[in-house]
């Protein structure tokens, strides 16, 4: 029961970057390697996946609800940078930089799942 478990959470991992532009085209061996390194995150309403200054750990792939990236003005106000949905992946550019992550990125639905690219 485990393996088949593990079986189609790979499946699943694999269909989301399979869809995700940012990997479309790539061989199926391709996509199922790096399958194998994601580390799926499940987020409540509201939990926060990152916060601006954090050191990068990886980038983002949502595969279920919504994440908000926005950063706080000096007087308190949530700006939105972006809301992401299914599919779509964000962070990719911390992976680059030693600056960490540059805004904060929250769950807005009440249940939200997204892959973590270490």
């Amino acid at each position: 029961m485990l393996l088949e478990a593990n079986t189609f959470r790979q499946a699943v991992i694999e269909n989301t970057l399979r869809s995700c532009q940012l990997f479309m085209g790539l061989p199926a061996a391709d996509i199922a390697a790096i399958a194998s390194f994601v580390v799926p995150k499940h987020l409540d309403k509201d939990d926060y996946l990152f916060r601006e200054g954090d050191r990068s750990e990886g980038f983002y792939i949502v595969q279920k609800g919504a994440v908000n990236v926005h950063r706080v003005s000096a007087a308190g106000k949530e700006q939105v940078i972006h809301l992401f949905r299914p599919i779509e992946s964000f962070a990719e550019a911390t992976l680059a930089t030693e600056g960490g992550y540059p805004a904060d990125a929250r769950d807005r639905i009440d249940d939200c799942s997204a892959c973590s690219e270490k």
